[in-house]
C-alpha cells in the first residue's frame, strides 16, 4: 500500500489490558509505531523534506522579471564607452525579463526540485522500513533470550531434582559417584546458561525500552500480535522488484540527470526583452531622456563546444545507473530466494519439533504408567525427570525456531518493500479490483469457526475489500462460539486494514412496536464489544432494513419510509451515547428518491454512510439516472460516505461484474477521495466466490 501506509507517529493509544490487572502493556505493533515516532534519523529526514519542498516552491521567485537601475557620472572629459561617449551623467531604469529562463529553464528546474523531493520521500520510506525491521528483529532477539532464560531455569530445577535422587542412590550404593558427577555437570551448564541469558535479557530489554522512552516492565515480552500470512514466492518477488526503494530512487536519479542536462543547455543563454527610461547629459550641455525598449540576447560561444562532452557525460551517468539497477535487481532476487528457503526450512523444523514433543509426551505417560504399576514411590523416577528435561529443551528449540521463522518473515516483507503481508495481496488485488465494500452473512457465507478466518482474510485481501458488513444476528450473539469468533475476525481484518461493521437485517424492526427489539440488539452489541481492546472492536452498525420488501409497501410506501427514517434516527441517538464513536451505516433503495425525496434526505442526515442498493441494474447510464441524484445529496456533506451496491447474482460472468465495478468506481470516485475508500459494494461474499469459481 501501499501502502505504506506508515506515518510519523507522535502518540500511542492502543494497549492491552492485563486480565485482572491495571497495568497496560505495549505489544510489538505498539512498539513499532513508537520506534517510528522516536527515530531522530526519520525526524531529521522529515525536516530535510520540508526544506526541499520549500526550495521547490521558491523556484518561481528566481525567474521573476528583474528591475535594474543604473547611474554613472563621468567627470572631466566624460565617457568614451559605446553610446555613452561624451556623457557626463547617465541614468537608466529598466524592467527586463528572461523569456528563455521563464518558459524553458524554470519548468525544468522545478522538475529537478520535485525529483529531489520524491527522492527524499523514498529515502524516508527506506528509513521507516529500516527502523521497523530493526524494532522487530530486536524484539525477536529479546524474546529468544527470555525463552532461553526461562527454559534453562526450568531445566536447572529438574536437574536439581534428578541430582537429589541420584545422590540418594549413590548413598544407598545403587549408583556410582560418576552418575552424580554427570548430573552435576548438566546442572552447572544449565545454571551458567540461565545466568547468561538472564543477564543479557535484563540488560538488553532495558536498553530497548529506553530507546522508546519506556520502562521495560511496560512491554509485553510474551507474544507476537500478528498472524503469519501465506507468502507465495512469486508475489514476494514481484512486489520486491516493483516496489524496491532503491529502484524508485534510481528512477528519480535518471529523471534528474535528463532534466539537468536540459537546464545546463539553456541556463547560460539569455533572451531578455526590456522596457525602461533613460536620461543622459552631455558634457557639451545637451540633455536627452525618454522611454526605451528592446531585447538583449546573450549566447556563450562555448555552448556549441560543450554538446559532445555533455552528451558523453550524461550517457556515462545513465549507463552507470542502469548497471547499478541490474545489480540491485539481482541482489533482490538472491535475497528473496535465500530468505524464502530459510523460511521454509524453519517451517519443516517446527513440524519436526512438534512431532518430537508428541513422542516425548507419550514416553512420559508410558513411564508414569510403568511407575504406577511397579508401585514406585513418586518423585524417584529419574527417567521421567530426564524426559521432562528433554521436553523443556525441545520446547525451547521449537520456540527459538519459531522466532527465526518470524525473523525471516519480517525480512522477506522488508525486501519486498512492504510492512505487512496484506500489502502484497493488496498490490495485486488493486490491479484487478477497485476498493470494495462487502456484505457477509456469517451464518451461510462465512463458517463461524476460528480456522476459517485466515482464508476469509486472504480472500478479502485478494479482492481489494476495504470494508466488511458482517451479519450479527440476535441468535448468533447468544452463542459462545460466535462471541469468541467475532472479536477474532475483527482483530484479523483490522490487522489487514479492513473496517468491520455489524450488519443488522430485519425489515419488521421499522415498525414502532418492533423497534425496541432492534434498539436493544444494538445496545447489546455495543456493550459487549466495548469490553474488548480497540483492535477487536467494531467500526460501525450497518442497517439493512429494506422496507420495500414488506407487503405494506405496495399500499403505503411513504408511511414505511417515514418509519425507516424514525428508526435510523433512534439508532443514531443510541450510538451517540457510546464511546468510542461507532459509525451508523444504512442501506437504501433507489426507489426511495421517487417515493419521498424529503424523507430520504432526512435519512441521509442521520446516517454517516449510505449504501445504495443498485440491484438489477446492469447499465451505467441507467445507474446514473436512478442513483446519481442520491449520490449528490450524500456528498453535500463531505464527512459522509456513499457506495453503490451491486448484486453479484445479476451478472452472468465475472468479467461483466468486474467491468461494472470499474465503471462505477471511475464514474463516482471524486477527486481527493482516499484511494482505498470504496465507491462500490458487493452483495455478497459467497456469490462473489461462486461467480469466480473459488472455494470459500
Amino acid at each position: 500500500m501501499v501502502a505504506v501506509r506508515f506515518i510519523l507517529v507522535v502518540g500511542i493509544s492502543v494497549s492491552v489490558l492485563l486480565p485482572g490487572g491495571t497495568a497496560d502493556l505495549y505489544q510489538l505493533d505498539d512498539l513499532e509505531a513508537m520506534a517510528l515516532g522516536a527515530s531522530p534519523e526519520i525526524e531529521s529526514a522529515y525536516h530535510t523534506l520540508g526544506a526541499l519542498i520549500a526550495e521547490a516552491e521558491g523556484v518561481d521567485l528566481r525567474y521573476y522579471p528583474m528591475f535594474t537601475l543604473r547611474y554613472a557620472h563621468y567627470p572631466g572629459f566624460g565617457s568614451i564607452e559605446g553610446d555613452e561617449i561624451g556623457m557626463n551623467h547617465w541614468l537608466s531604469a529598466r524592467l527586463r525579463w528572461d523569456l528563455l529562463d521563464w518558459f524553458q529553464v524554470k519548468p525544468d528546474q522545478k522538475r529537478v526540485r520535485r525529483t529531489n523531493v520524491e527522492e527524499q520521500r523514498i529515502r524516508i520510506q527506506q528509513l521507516e522500513s529500516k527502523v521497523l525491521l530493526d524494532c522487530r528483529t530486536r524484539y525477536l532477539a529479546l524474546l529468544s533470550q527470555k525463552t532461553q532464560r526461562d527454559s534453562y531455569a526450568k531445566q536447572n530445577a529438574l536437574y536439581r531434582d534428578i541430582l537429589k535422587i541420584v545422590q540418594e542412590r549413590v548413598r544407598l550404593k545403587r549408583a556410582l559417584p560418576v552418575d552424580a558427577m554427570l548430573v552435576e555437570k548438566e546442572l552447572q551448564m544449565t545454571e551458567q546458561f540461565h545466568r547468561l541469558y538472564r543477564d543479557n535479557f535484563e540488560k538488553n530489554q532495558r536498553v530497548f525500552a529506553e530507546t522508546l522512552g519506556l520502562s521495560a516492565d511496560r512491554i509485553a515480552w510474551d507474544s507476537i500480535p500478528y498472524t503469519q500470512e501465506e507468502l507465495p514466492e512469486d508475489l514476494l518477488m514481484a512486489a520486491a522488484l516493483d516496489g524496491s526503494m532503491d529502484k524508485k530512487r534510481q528512477d528519480q536519479q535518471h529523471q534528474r540527470i535528463e532534466l539537468q542536462e536540459r537546464v545546463s543547455l539553456y541556463e547560460n543563454v539569455d533572451i531578455e526583452p526590456f522596457v525602461g527610461y533613460r536620461f543622459t547629459e552631455s558634457r557639451y550641455g545637451g540633455e536627452q531622456s525618454g522611454l526605451e525598449a528592446g531585447v538583449q540576447i546573450n549566447v556563450p560561444l562555448s555552448i556549441f563546444q560543450k554538446d559532445d562532452l555533455r552528451d558523453r557525460l550524461v550517457e556515462l551517468q545513465q549507463n552507470a545507473l542502469a548497471k547499478h539497477g541490474e545489480m540491485v535487481e539481482q541482489e533482490i532476487r538472491n535475497r528473496i530466494r535465500e530468505l524464502f528457503l530459510s523460511y521454509q526450512e524453519s517451517g519443516i523444523q517446527l513440524l519436526r519439533y512438534e512431532k518430537e514433543l508428541q513422542i516425548l509426551e507419550e514416553k512420559v505417560q508410558i513411564e508414569r504408567t510403568i511407575a504406577q504399576l511397579s508401585q514406585e514411590a513418586p518423585g524417584t523416577n529419574t527417567d521421567i525427570l530426564e524426559l521432562q528435561v528433554k521436553i523443556e529443551d525441545t520446547r525451547m528449540r521449537r520456540d527459538l525456531e519459531e522466532y527465526d521463522q518470524w525473523d525471516d518473515y519480517f525480512r522477506l516483507l522488508n525486501v519486498a518493500g512492504v510492512h505487512d503481508a496484506y500489502d502484497i495481496y493488496a498490490r495485486e488485488a488493486s490491479r484487478e479490483y477497485p476498493p470494495l465494500g462487502l456484505w457477509v452473512w456469517s451464518g451461510g457465507d462465512l463458517p463461524g469457526a476460528l480456522d476459517s478466518v485466515p482464508r476469509f482474510k486472504r480472500n478479502c485481501l485478494r479482492r481489494n475489500v476495504q470494508q466488511v458488513y458482517l451479519s450479527v444476528s440476535q441468535a448468533s450473539l447468544k452463542e459462545e462460539s460466535f462471541r469468541r469468533w467475532l472479536p477474532y475476525v475483527v482483530k484479523e481484518l483490522h490487522a489487514a486494514g479492513i473496517r468491520v461493521s455489524a450488519l443488522l437485517a430485519e425489515p419488521s424492526w421499522i415498525y414502532p412496536d418492533k423497534r425496541p427489539v432492534l434498539i436493544q440488539h444494538v445496545r447489546n452489541i455495543l456493550e459487549w464489544h466495548n469490553q474488548f481492546p480497540n483492535r477487536e472492536r467494531l467500526d460501525g452498525i450497518h442497517l439493512d432494513l429494506e422496507p420495500q420488501v414488506l407487503p405494506q409497501w405496495a399500499e403505503d410506501p411513504k408511511s414505511l419510509l417515514g418509519m425507516l427514517v424514525e428508526t435510523v434516527a433512534e439508532v443514531q441517538r443510541v450510538l451517540q451515547d457510546y464511546q468510542p464513536a461507532v459509525r451508523l451505516e444504512c442501506d437504501i433503495h433507489p426507489v426511495f428518491a421517487q417515493t419521498d425525496p424529503a424523507a430520504l434526505r432526512r435519512l441521509i442526515h442521520h446516517a454517516d454512510s449510505i449504501h445504495i442498493m443498485a440491484y438489477g441494474i446492469l447499465n451505467l447510464e441507467i445507474l446514473k439516472e436512478r442513483a446519481g441524484e442520491i449520490v449528490g445529496w450524500v456528498r453535500q456533506d463531505p464527512a459522509k460516505q456513499v457506495t453503490l451496491g451491486l448484486n453479484v447474482k445479476d451478472f452472468k460472468t465475472h468479467e461483466r461484474l468486474l467491468k461494472m465495478m470499474w465503471d462505477v468506481d471511475t464514474q463516482y470516485r471524486p477527486a481527493g477521495l482516499s484511494p482505498i475508500q470504496p465507491v462500490v459494494s458487493i452483495h455478497e461474499y459467497s456469490s462473489l466466490l461462486d461467480i469466480e469459481g473459488t472455494q470459500p
